[in-house]
């Protein structure tokens, strides 16, 4: 049976991946496909309910157990995925996925101790549970992860943030330009370490160029290949 995909777009906040998510599934349905956009955390009745006591907290959430609620939230998704998956092939676009546990919650012990296989354990495993078991069944799916970062001047990476998140020039606005630049960092440490794509956001990108940029990439994914191994992709945005 042909394999299910399965692609995380990644990236700091207001760099546009919910736009991208919703025009590469507007693409692909063009081209015959089914596709089904997902949210981390979310994306199922349990799902949902834990995305609202993220979203709702006011300040007084445990950080270890807000890495509980976050994972809790990507287990209920693996478990609809890969029931759906075994009983028919489709395409999932998923914004946000793992790597932004590890650019959120990557300080904490608890995230290394179950990043690294120490904290959670069953009889009937040889080694530690880890996040990597959070991630679809590889023998239903092939999976893709793209994070979208941001090149250009420090003016022109405030241009786009002001563009897609208006603050007042104040302190606080200060402090959510070294925050974005923290964020961002962390997700280029995950590249560098994670069998992951990147794709580069300039300030004057069109959407259609950026989904121009997102189909070159998951147009050499299984799914999207002939038995001649040719790409049935090419983009009609």
């Amino acid at each position: 049976m042909k394999k299910s995909t399965f692609i995380v777009i990644e990236g700091p906040d207001g760099i546009g991946k919910t736009t991208l998510v919703e025009n590469l599934a507007k693409l692909l349905r063009k081209f015959g496909h089914q596709v089904e956009c997902l949210r981390q955390p979310g994306s199922t009745p349990t799902g949902e309910k834990l995305r609202d006591i993220i979203k709702g907290n006011d300040g007084d959430l445990d950080e270890n157990a807000a890495l509980f609620i976050l994972m809790a939230s990507f287990a209920q998704l693996k478990k609809r995925l890969d029931t759906c998956a075994s009983k028919s092939a489709k395409i999932y676009l998923c914004d946000r996925h793992l790597p932004s546990l590890y650019v959120y919650q990557s300080h904490l012990q608890s995230y290394q101790a179950v990043a690294n296989g120490q904290l959670i354990r069953s009889s009937d495993l040889s080694s530690g549970w880890s996040l990597a078991d959070l991630m679809p069944d590889h023998n239903l799916f092939d999976c893709m992860t793209i994070i979208m970062h941001f090149d250009g001047s420090e003016e022109q990476k405030n241009e786009l943030l002001n563009r897609r998140n208006p603050i007042e020039e104040n302190h606080q606005d200060r402090e959510h330009r070294v925050r974005y630049d923290q964020i961002a960092g962390r997700y280029w440490n995950y590249l560098t370490v994670n069998e992951v794509r990147s794709m580069v956001v300039h300030i004057d990108d069109t959407e259609s160029a950026l989904v121009d940029r997102a189909i070159a990439k998951i147009s050499t994914l299984p799914y999207f290949l002939s038995p001649t191994g040719e790409s049935s992709l090419q983009s009609a945005f």
